[in-house]
């Protein structure tokens, strides 16, 4: 830096290039060291006036940066103990080594801690269009102008933006120190849910309970999972379940949200900015956020489970009856991979069947569970998938209930074209589905390593195609955890071998045409006490929900289909059933077909 000249007359110094820079740099470094932009102005002007002086004294200035720098650090000194009356110990160079405070005036000390406070947390509550250009403005000391073409905005929205923020700021401080912490847009918003006794309810009070007791969410599908494990990464923070907890019922703010958590607006931002990206939750025009999956308790889930269970006591010996007789042919198949299952992995297959017989039965539409039209909507990483969270309270245990489940979570492996013009070729799917019967996916994230459910899906196929491997060979160390999960098995050779069902996407696909083919005569079986139960229960969706007409029945059959399998295996229609050690799952594989998959 270039030193300012002590022979120049003083008003001639200030019109400089080197002062200008001289003056920035002070101002800089006052703003780290003042409490606020309007200490920082006072005692940067007494410095420079002190400068001025001791110019005209004829005093030689050799490091004008420095001699400004110690200057200003006693002028502050001496600037706080005029204001708070304090003693203050400086080393040789100016540095404050020690402050001592006079408990003279503990009142006005108290209170100016207090608007301090208020004022870090009012900044902390802004969205980010706001907080940015106060932060710039009154923080950093940045002009409008500058704020405007660092951003790329027109000064007007700037100044517009500082004023909203100002007034945002000047309402939260106002609460703050008058100890009301509700503003008035949350509260209303809880009044009016009270209101209308909605099924689903959140606290979005400032500090609710959700910033001391989160709720937990765990979230299943309807359909395929994106390739990235797409949506149940994006859920792994308790951070974000709660804010799709306190989203659902209308949209909310930045603000609001942050509130609601008692989290700084930035760290809330991140979140929701990957929610939306990962389609778990969308924008309004006017910047408010709001939830696109279904939500509900567990035990809106569940619904009434004695009236379920007694009906698939009362189903489960007829919708049998229709399955033997119309897959019969399939059975007696003398190519079928079924001939070569052991009593396990037949228990397990009829399993499958039946879980997929009872759904196709339950969401045809003569059933009326959701409209005909309504079907998982496309997702980024080649997803496909409608979703539900389902909401515990806290300290509960997740799961718990003996009916809880996920999925079928229905995992596929493509493989990309490997020359141009191809078209990307399927080589593996599993469905797999998280039951009484036995732990699957819900328990794959708590091995020595995690892995997505398409590397799983590898290793399982891997021991049936040589055209399917796992990417990563740590899974491997695996298979002892695999075992006793009762998914793999040694045989008497001490060879590691599937322990579930597995068959060719070919037979899979004439198993599946012959269960959609057997719905009417399923309907006409069992479909009227199935129908009368469904009628009972009719949800409130809100509007933004993606394909809300799929859950206004949802919790009226939210254990019929695990208590129909259970009554199929109590009954012995599905014998060599083991509770907690028959694991639902299905493993299909290309065996050299050319199954192309249209991207």
């Amino acid at each position: 830096m270039t030193d300012i000249p002590s022979t120049h007359p003083i008003t001639d110094m200030l019109d400089t290039p080197a002062f200008d820079e001289a003056y920035l740099e002070l101002t800089r470094y006052a703003y780290t060291r003042a409490r606020n932009a309007a200490e920082a102005d006072e005692v940067v002007s007494d410095t420079v006036l002190a400068w001025m002086q001791d110019l005209r004294a004829g005093k030689c200035i050799e490091n004008t940066a420095g001699y400004l720098r110690t200057v200003f650090e006693r002028r502050l000194c001496d600037y706080l103990r005029r204001k708070y009356r304090r003693e203050v110990e400086l080393s040789d160079d100016g540095t404050i080594l020690e402050t001592i405070p006079d408990d003279t005036y503990p009142e006005e000390r108290q209170q100016m801690l207090l608007e301090e406070e208020a004022v870090r947390k009012a900044l902390g509550r802004l969205a980010a269009i706001y907080r940015e250009v106060v932060y710039r403005h009154y923080v950093k000391g940045q002009r409008v102008e500058t704020i405007a073409k660092a951003l790329g905005v027109p000064v007007g929205t700037v100044k517009s933006r500082l004023s909203d923020g100002r007034g945002q700021m000047k309402e939260t401080v106002t609460r703050h120190l008058q100890g009301e912490t509700t503003p008035p847009s949350v509260r209303a918003a809880g009044e009016a849910m009270q209101k209308e006794q909605k099924n689903f309810t959140a606290d979005t009070r400032p500090y609710s309970e959700v910033s001391y007791a989160p709720k937990r969410v765990t979230i299943g599908i309807w359909g395929n999972v994106s390739q990235k494990g797409e949506p149940f990464c994006y859920v792994e923070s308790l951070i974000a379940q709660n804010i799709l907890v306190l989203a659902y019922e209308k949209p909310i703010s930045i603000r609001d949200l942050s509130a609601a958590l008692g989290i700084p607006t930035p760290y809330v931002e991140h979140e929701v900015d990957i929610l939306v990206r990962g389609e778990m939750m969308g924008r309004t025009p006017g910047g408010l956020v709001y939830t696109r999956i279904f939500m509900q308790t567990e035990e809106e889930g569940l619904g009434d489970v004695e009236a379920q269970e007694a009906l698939a006591a009362e189903i489960a010996p007829a919708l049998w009856r229709v399955m033997e007789e119309g897959l019969a042919h399939l059975w007696e198949d003398e190519t079928s991979a079924t001939r070569t299952y052991s009593p396990k992995q037949t228990a397990t297959f009829r399993l499958m069947l039946a879980n997929q017989m009872i759904g196709n039965l339950l969401f045809s539409p003569e059933m009326n569970m959701r409209e005909p039209d309504v079907t998982p909507l496309p997702r980024p990483n080649g997803g496909c998938w409608l979703a539900t969270g389902t909401v515990y309270e806290y300290g509960t245990e997740l799961n718990a209930h003996k009916y809880s489940c996920s999925g079928p979570v229905r995992i596929n492996y493509v493989k990309p074209p490997e020359r141009e013009g191809e078209l990307p070729m399927q080589m593996a799917m599993m469905m797999d589905y998280q039951s009484l019967f036995g732990t699957t996916h819900w328990n794959y994230r708590r091995m020595k390593y995690s892995f997505g459910l398409n590397e799983i899906l590898k290793l399982y196929a891997s021991f049936m195609t040589d055209t399917v491997k796992p990417a990563d060979h740590r899974i491997f160390e695996l298979i002892p955890e695999f075992e006793k999960m009762r998914i793999l098995r040694r045989d008497d050779g001490d060879e590691i071998r599937l322990d579930i069902p597995a068959m060719t996407l070919a037979e899979w696909d004439r198993w599946e045409a012959a269960l959609r083919s057997l719905v009417p005569a399923a309907m006409e079986a069992v479909g009227g006490p199935i129908k009368a139960l469904i009628g009972r229960t009719v949800n409130r969706v809100p509007d933004h929900v993606d394909g809300r007409t799929a859950y206004l029945h949802t919790g009226a059959m939210g254990c019929l289909i695990p208590a129909t399998m259970k009554a199929m295996a109590d009954s012995g229609c599905i014998p060599d059933v083991v509770m907690g050690e028959t694991p639902v799952i299905l493993v299909v594989y290309n065996d050299g077909q050319e199954r192309w998959v249209c991207p």
